[in-house]
C-alpha cells in the first residue's frame, strides 16, 4: 500500500499530453477496435516489424520465467529460494541491460543494438542448456548456499543475466522505435496493439512449451530450442528490415572510429520527407557517412561520389539504405533524390546536386544543410579522427 501511494504521488509530476485526437470515439466491440489498433501498427512496416520483435521476446522471456519453479526444483534440485534467486538475477540482467542501452547508443536511439541483443540472447539461451546439469540431484532440495557452492551453478547464474542483459539491449530500442516512428494521432492505439500482440504471443508460447512437456521434452531441451528459434527469428525479421543489421555495422565500425557525436539530427522530422544537402568545397569522405548514418534518428538516403564505393562493406551498406553512387550533375543523382522524398525518405546529396530538386520538387520537405567542425575532432583517442557533423535548417546554413 505504501509503494502505491508513493507510485501515485509521483505520477502527479508527469507532464499533462493533450489528447491528439479529442473527438475521437471509440466503439465498444472489443474485436472491431482491435482489429483497428493492429492495421494501424501495420502502416509502417518497421514498427509492425519490431511489435514482432518485442512480442517474440516476451514469448521469448516468458518461456524461460513459466519453467523457473520446475527448473529450480527438478533439475538443480533446489527449493522456492532458487526459484527467487533465478527471478532476480534474470530481472537484474534486464534492468541492467535497459539502462545500459542509453550509454551504449549515446543518449540516442541506436537500433544497432538490437542484432547485438538478438546474438547475446542466442547464445547464453544455448550455453544455459548445454550447462545445465543431467540426472537426478542427490540430497535434494539442496539449501541456497549448497547449490552456490557448485561451478556449475554459477555458470547457470552469469547465462541467467546476460540473457537478461541482452534482452534488454534487444526490446528499448524497437520500443523507442515503435514511438518515434508511429503517427501521433494513432500512437497510443500503436502501443495498444504492440500489448495486444505480446500477451497473443505469450499464450500461444506458453500453450507451446506445455505440449512439449507433455511429449517428454526436457526444460533444457526447451531452452536449446528456444535459442535456435530466436536465432532463426532474427535472420527472418533483420532480412525484411535490413537497417536493423546496417545500424548494426555502423555502430560497430564507429567503435573503432570512437564515440558517436552529432549536433543537430533531432530537428529532422520524425515523419515524412527531408533533404540534406552538403557544400561541395567539403566532400563526403566514408567515415562522414558512418557518422551521420550513428547521427540521425532515421535512415538517410545518401547520393555519394563514384570514388567512395571502393570498400565492399561500405558498399553493401550503402545498397541496402538505397544509396547510390553518382556524379553530382548525374541523372542518375537527382532520381534518386526524388525517389527517396516521394518514398517520405531523408536524402543526402551535395548541393549541387540537390538544388535543382530542391528549386523544383520538394515541396514542403525540410531543407538542411550539413557542416562538419573540424576544430572539435571526432575522437583525440582512436583511429581517423574527423570533425563533428551539424545539422542546421537551410535557411541558418545559407545565412538567410
Amino acid at each position: 500500500l505504501l509503494i502505491a501511494i508513493f507510485g501515485y504521488l509521483a505520477s502527479r509530476s508527469i507532464p499533462a499530453a493533450p489528447a491528439p485526437m479529442p473527438n475521437l470515439t471509440v466503439r465498444l466491440n472489443p474485436l472491431v477496435e482491435t482489429w483497428h489498433s493492429i492495421n494501424f501498427a501495420r502502416e509502417s512496416r518497421s514498427v509492425f516489424l519490431a511489435i514482432l520483435g518485442i512480442s517474440w521476446f516476451w514469448l521469448f522471456g516468458a518461456l524461460f520465467l513459466a519453467q523457473f519453479p520446475a527448473y529450480a526444483k527438478d533439475v538443480l534440485g533446489g527449493s522456492e529460494s532458487t526459484v527467487t534467486l533465478l527471478l532476480a538475477i534474470f530481472t537484474v540482467g534486464v534492468g541492467v541491460g535497459s539502462l545500459a542501452c542509453e550509454r551504449l547508443s549515446g543518449h540516442g536511439i541506436e537500433l544497432g543494438l538490437v542484432p547485438l541483443g538478438s546474438i547475446g540472447l542466442t547464445l547464453f539461451a544455448l550455453d544455459l542448456s548445454l550447462a545445465t546439469p543431467t540426472g537426478l540431484v542427490e540430497h535434494a532440495p539442496l539449501a541456497l548456499a549448497a547449490l552456490l557452492a557448485k561451478a556449475s551453478t554459477w555458470r547457470i547464474l552469469i547465462d541467467l543475466l546476460l540473457i537478461g542483459l541482452f534482452g534488454g539491449f534487444f526490446i528499448v530500442p524497437l520500443y523507442a522505435l515503435i514511438q518515434i516512428r508511429s503517427r501521433e494521432d494513432c500512437r497510443a492505439r500503436v502501443i495498444a496493439a504492440n500489448n495486444i500482440m505480446n500477451a497473443l504471443f505469450m499464450v500461444v508460447g506458453a500453450i507451446i512449451a506445455a505440449l512439449l512437456i507433455m511429449n517428454g521434452w526436457s526444460i533444457p531441451a526447451l531452452f536449446g530450442a528456444a535459442a535456435i528459434l530466436n536465432a532463426a527469428v532474427a535472420i527472418y525479421i533483420y532480412g525484411l528490415v535490413p537497417e536493423f543489421l546496417v545500424r548494426f555495422v555502423v555502430w560497430m565500425l564507429l567503435q573503432a572510429l570512437g564515440r558517436k557525436a552529432g549536433l543537430g539530427f533531432e530537428r529532422t522530422p520524425g515523419q515524412g520527407p527531408a533533404l540534406i544537402t552538403v557544400q561541395h568545397d567539403r566532400p563526403l569522405r566514408r567515415r562522414d557517412v558512418l557518422m551521420v548514418m550513428a547521427a540521425c534518428p532515421r535512415p538517410i538516403r545518401f547520393v555519394l561520389d563514384p570514388e567512395l564505393q571502393g570498400n565492399p562493406i561500405f558498399r553493401w551498406l550503402m545498397r541496402e539504405t538505397g544509396s547510390r553512387f553518382a556524379a553530382a550533375g548525374s541523372e542518375t543523382a537527382r532520381q534518386t533524390i526524388l525517389d527517396a522524398l516521394n518514398a517520405g525518405q531523408i536524402a543526402l546529396a551535395r548541393v549541387d546536386a540537390a538544388e535543382p530538386v530542391a528549386k523544383t520538387q520538394v515541396g514542403d520537405a525540410p531543407i538542411f544543410g550539413l557542416a562538419f567542425d573540424d576544430a572539435k575532432p571526432f575522437s583525440g583517442r582512436r583511429l581517423f579522427p574527423t570533425g563533428v557533423p551539424s545539422l542546421v535548417p537551410h535557411q541558418q546554413a545559407s545565412g538567410d
